[in-house]
């Protein structure tokens, strides 16, 4: 799924969002808080 999303990222978000940060710093922001939210359901 990640794949899709940074194939589509300048199409889907680039008119909505400006400046548009790359999907590599989004991401990377994003998966030690996605990880520290699913551990603290377990």
């Amino acid at each position: 799924m990640l794949g899709y999303v940074e194939r589509t990222w300048d199409q889907w978000l680039g008119p909505l969002v400006r400046p548009l940060p790359s999907f590599e710093t989004v991401i990377g922001g994003l998966r030690p808080r996605v990880a520290e939210i699913l551990s603290a359901t377990e």
